[in-house]
């Protein structure tokens, strides 16, 4: 699934008072591709990952995936197309504490049709590709925060999307578990997801193919940068 932003801002505010977040972006991301995002803070990283994510809609441009213009989308098609194509994983998780691991990474595809068995496969397919299957009954608020980004990861593996889209998701972690998670989202990133991942770790975006550099909303594409 391609991606394209063509002329993509974003701005927020009123006449009398408003900022910009983003300022006329243009990317192309093939299908298959690994990508990082670096820059400072307030650079509009996470703004062009929420409209890449179809979160946020952009104040001016055109997002187009796999060649239909998103921005044409009524809500019901853009949550239907969302769930099915792209899966989110989070620094801070984004889970539900009191639910166990199965009910967490069950959560997306509730919104499939699928049948329960078909559903309780991938679930579990998905925790025992992460090394949690002795923690299937665990709550989230009872895991270690590797454990716990392991959890998120193996939510989108288990929707099955082409898209997976990363926000800082070894920020929280030391630095073991963090080369665990990127050396999964890289075998994912190889069996044909397309990966972008927001960072600040030189570390991170060395895993991915090429990288991207955000600085106050304007994208430039480089070699890795220091930030």
């Amino acid at each position: 699934m391609n991606i394209q932003l063509r002329g993509i801002s974003k701005s927020y505010g009123n006449k009398n008072s408003s900022f910009t977040a983003l300022k006329d972006i243009n990317l192309c991301v093939e299908k298959g591709e690994m990508i990082a995002i670096m820059g400072p803070s307030g650079s509009g990283k996470t703004t062009l990952l929420n409209i890449m994510g179809l979160m946020d809609k952009p104040t001016v441009g055109n997002y187009i995936l796999d060649g239909e213009d998103t921005l044409k989308f009524n809500n019901s098609k853009l949550s239907k197309f969302r769930n099915k194509n792209i899966a989110f994983i989070f620094q801070n998780f984004a889970l539900v504490n009191n639910e166990t691991v199965v009910d967490n990474v069950l959560m997306p595809l509730n919104f499939r049709r699928l049948s329960a068995s078909d559903k309780k496969k991938r679930v579990m397919d998905a925790i025992e590709s992460v090394g949690l299957s002795d923690k299937i009954k665990s709550k989230i608020n009872e895991l270690s925060g590797g454990q716990k980004q392991r959890v998120a990861i193996a939510r989108a593996i288990a929707a099955d999307t082409d898209i997976i889209l990363a926000d800082e998701p070894t920020g929280a972690l030391d630095r073991d578990t963090g080369k665990d998670i990127l050396d999964k989202l890289r075998t994912l990133n190889k069996e044909g997801k397309t990966i972008i991942i927001i960072t600040h770790d030189i570390t991170v975006a060395e895993y991915c193919d090429r990288t991207i550099y955000i600085e106050d909303g304007r994208l430039i594409e480089k070699e890795v940068i220091p930030v």
